[in-house]
C-alpha cells in the first residue's frame, strides 16, 4: 500500500514539466490567434548580451588599502615639508637680500651727505660767493616777513645799538626807516640834556635795522650789515651758541 502511494507520486512529479510544458504550448498559441503573424512586422530579435565579458574591478576595500592611504598621507606631508622649507629659505633670502640693500642705500646717502656738507671752503670760490649771495636773499625776505607781522622787533634791535656806544658819548643820532621812527619815539622816551639823542628817518635804511653814530663811535645794526656778519663768521667756521644765539653788530670807534 505504501509502495503504490510512492510510485503515484513520483510518477505525478516527472510528469508536471510535460504538463507545464504543454500548457505553454497552448497558450502560445493562443496568443498567436490574438496577435496575427502578419501584423508582427515591426519586431526585432532579442538576444542575451554576452555574460563572459570581463566585469570591471570592484573598488578598493577601504579595510585592505590602508598601505595606500598611509602612502598618499606620507607622501602630502612630505610636500608640505618641502614647501615649508622652501618658504622659510627664501623669506630668509629676502631678508638677507633687503638687509644688505638697505646697507647698500645707507651708504650712498651718507655719501651723499658728506658731500654735501663738507666745508665750503672746498668749493670753487665763485660757486662759494653764488652760495653766499643766495643765502643772504633767503634770509632777507624770511626776516623781511617776519617784521611785516612783528614790526616792533625794531625797538630790540635800537636797544642793542645803543648798547654798545661809551657811556660817556654825545651827540647822538639814530638813523631809522620813517615807519620805524615812530614806533621807536612811542616805544622809547628821548632823554633831554647833553645826554639826549635826535632821531632821523632815512628811507634807505631796511625795516627792523638802524644806525647810530656819536662824536666817536658808528654802530651799524642794519640787516645787511648783520647778515654779512653772520655770513663771514660761518664761512670762517665759527660757530654760534645755540643756547643764546647772538647777532654781531658792526661797530667802528674813532677819534
Amino acid at each position: 500500500m505504501l509502495r503504490r502511494h510512492r510510485r503515484k507520486s513520483w510518477w505525478r512529479c516527472a510528469a508536471l514539466p510535460i504538463r507545464a510544458r504543454l500548457s505553454w504550448a497552448a497558450r502560445a498559441r493562443n496568443m498567436s490567434d490574438i496577435l496575427p503573424r502578419e501584423n508582427l512586422t515591426d519586431m526585432d530579435r532579442w538576444e542575451f548580451g554576452d555574460v563572459t565579458a570581463e566585469k570591471p574591478p570592484k573598488p578598493a576595500d577601504p579595510k585592505t588599502s590602508g598601505g595606500y592611504l598611509h602612502s598618499a598621507r606620507a607622501l602630502e606631508a612630505l610636500q608640505k615639508q618641502a614647501h615649508d622649507e622652501a618658504y622659510a629659505r627664501g623669506l630668509e633670502e629676502g631678508r638677507a637680500a633687503g638687509r644688505a640693500e638697505m646697507i647698500r642705500k645707507g651708504a650712498a646717502v651718507e655719501a651723499l651727505l658728506g658731500s654735501m656738507l663738507q666745508p665750503l671752503k672746498d668749493i670753487d670760490a665763485e660757486v662759494e660767493d653764488e652760495l653766499v649771495q643766495l643765502t643772504l636773499a633767503v634770509a632777507r625776505q624770511v626776516l623781511h616777513r617776519e617784521l611785516l607781522l612783528a614790526p616792533e622787533q625794531v625797538i630790540a634791535a635800537v636797544r642793542e645799538a645803543m648798547a654798545e656806544l661809551p657811556s660817556n658819548s654825545r651827540e647822538i643820532r639814530l638813523l631809522l626807516h620813517p615807519q620805524d621812527a615812530a614806533l621807536v619815539r612811542e616805544a622809547i622816551p628821548v632823554p633831554a640834556g647833553p645826554a639826549g639823542w635826535r632821531i632821523e628817518e632815512d628811507p634807505g635804511i631796511a625795516r627792523g635795522g638802524c644806525k647810530v653814530f656819536s662824536a666817536n663811535t658808528l654802530v651799524d645794526a642794519t640787516l645787511d650789515s648783520r647778515m654779512q656778519a653772520v655770513a663771514a663768521r660761518v664761512l670762517g667756521g665759527d660757530h654760534f651758541d645755540n643756547a643764546a644765539p647772538t647777532v654781531p653788530l658792526s661797530v667802528e670807534r674813532f677819534t
